[in-house]
């Protein structure tokens, strides 16, 4: 009886897959597609990008938050396909974004959870 509650309560805390979505970039933009459709997200739409940990059941993970213009956020898990391509190209993409290399020990070593800035227009 109490398994099958805790079971229950896991189960409902779990994040939804059907609000998965795929991440590329390209040299315009990000593009996002997802069961919706695709959505272009223009460099220059990108206001703020922050480097956070998300405290899991097991271990961490590294996230960034994506703010845009028109204040929706985009966030970007680091078992995202495109983190690899999309953390070391951002300063290529976006003049003054800090590099992987400064901001990402900082995000996921630190004792209190980070909020580390990546980029801010």
């Amino acid at each position: 009886m109490i398994m099958s509650r805790i079971n229950s309560w896991l189960l409902e805390r779990l994040p939804s897959r059907r609000f998965s979505f795929a991440l590329t970039l390209s040299d315009q933009g990000l593009s996002v597609r997802s069961q919706q459709g695709e959505q272009r997200i223009a460099w220059e739409e990108v206001c703020e990008i922050i480097a956070t940990r998300s405290d899991q059941w097991v271990g961490n993970s590294i996230v960034l938050l994506i703010r845009l213009n028109d204040g929706r956020t985009l966030t970007v898990p680091e078992d995202d396909a495109a983190w690899h391509d999309l953390t070391m190209k951002l300063p290529v993409y976006l003049a003054g974004a800090k590099p992987y290399e400064v901001w990402a020990l900082q995000s996921a070593f630190s004792d209190e959870v980070p909020r580390v800035e990546v980029f801010r227009r």
